[in-house]
């Protein structure tokens, strides 16, 4: 999954196939010889299968499901293997498995739990942030060979729905799926690189379904100077109309309703609370107040840091300097 920053999350605001329910599994259709001969032709690897599945929630949250299939077929390719799902305070990792297929679609590895890593997400600036990262790498001596990897999210309450884009990296795709389920009383929002691109939309016990899916995709070419991953392949974002964080109700019909949003976060966080304005006081000194993403962090002196939370996940950042 790619990392996601608030900045490219907010400027979003501007099923797997019915013949299985998981791919972490022998699957015969995923053995080596049955990729598609103009996909395979010059190829490092093959995307075999990249599906995202959404399934939005009636209170304001939802479960993000990401099955991938990727056949390595150079040693160069290896990289493949290395699988990392960020999270944060509004979301959480509820399970992540992986696999390894041989080139007859045989399974020969499994990842084991301990083989998980979690760590604290760095962005490069903020000292002090909620993001982590789960990691997980696994490789196979033999190449050919098929990654098969499956993960889940849970989302709470919160306006930034998944970016999907139908090349996930610049290799060949087999198949790519991305699909959005709604419950009933609640809508969508979704936009689309390429104007003529629209999804399939039908009906499942009053839930809404959307789907865009497409087969044998060409590899992407080098590098030619792209603003951006959406100038190269469909990319598709999505949003709620109506969504609550932490409590706080809002609307994405409008910017301004967005903004009036944006605008109670600040009430009554004009200003710091006494205690932290005490502590800073009595510390001497003060650095900076850091942008990051789990509020206001106060850096007193080198070694002491007192942290106030007083917004949703930084979104109601303070910006200032108080001096003793």
């Amino acid at each position: 999954m790619r990392t996601r920053t608030i900045a490219r999350s907010l400027r979003g605001v501007g099923l797997l196939l019915g013949v299985s329910a998981s791919l972490l599994a022998d699957d015969p259709s995923l053995a080596v010889g049955n990729i598609p001969a103009d996909l395979r032709k010059g190829a490092k690897a093959v995307v075999r299968r990249h599906e995202m599945i959404f399934e939005a929630s009636k209170d304001g949250g939802g479960t993000l499901t990401v099955r991938r299939a990727v056949t390595v077929l150079d040693p160069s390719a290896r990289s493949h293997g290395v699988i990392a799902v960020w999270y944060d305070s509004f979301t959480s990792v509820e399970e992540l498995e992986a696999t390894i297929l041989d080139a007859n679609g045989d399974e020969v590895k499994e990842l084991r739990g301990s083989e998980i890593g979690d760590h604290v997400g760095f962005d490069g600036m903020s000292l002090a942030q909620d993001v982590r990262v789960k990691v997980a790498q696994i490789t196979h001596s033999q190449i050919p060979y098929t990654i098969v990897y499956e993960y889940e999210v849970e989302r709470d309450g919160t306006f930034m729905w998944p970016e999907w884009e139908a090349h996930p990296t610049r290799d060949p795709v087999e198949l790519a799926r991305f699909e959005v389920r709604i419950p009933e009383g609640r809508s969508l929002r979704w936009w689309c690189n390429q104007d003529t691109v629209r999804p399939q939309v039908s009906g499942d016990d009053g839930d809404s379904i959307y789907v865009w899916e497409y087969r044998n995709l060409p590899a992407l070419p080098p590098d030619e100077g792209w603003d951006d991953w959406e100038d190269a392949t469909i990319s598709v974002r999505t949003a709620p109309n109506e969504f609550t964080m932490e409590g706080r109700d809002g609307s994405l019909r409008n910017w301004s309703d967005l903004g009036s949003w944006f605008y109670s976060l600040y009430t009554t966080r004009r200003q710091l609370p006494t205690d932290a304005v005490r502590e800073v006081q009595t510390a001497g000194r003060v650095g900076y107040f850091g942008k990051n993403l789990s509020g206001l962090s106060l850096h007193a002196g080198p070694d002491e840091v007192c942290e106030h939370t007083i917004g949703i996940g930084g979104m109601a950042a303070v910006h200032g300097v108080l001096r003793s």
